[in-house]
């Protein structure tokens, strides 16, 4: 494994982490945000690697489990919400 390689994957697992991070920030954050849509591209090609080259049906869920929660924790810190009064 070359440089280049280590750091895409430090760069993956930084994204990845924001993402779930998200998921638990009560505060919406740009940043998190676009970690969280950065990660959706990336799982959707991922699952569909999985499932159409290799035929894996555990990688395939993985990889989609991974695109959902980055789109949710995007939707969440991307979108302001309503204070409850």
């Amino acid at each position: 494994m070359n440089l280049f390689s280590a750091l895409i994957i430090l760069a993956t697992l930084v994204a990845f982490a924001a993402a779930i991070f998200g998921l638990f920030n009560r505060k919406p954050n740009i940043a998190i945000a676009i970690a969280g849509f950065v990660i959706v591209p990336i799982g959707g090609l991922g699952a569909w690697y999985a499932l159409m080259e290799t035929q894996s049906i555990p990688w395939t869920i993985g990889y989609g489990i991974t695109t959902v929660l980055g789109l949710i924790a995007g939707i969440r810190n991307a979108v302001p919400r309503k204070k409850a009064s």
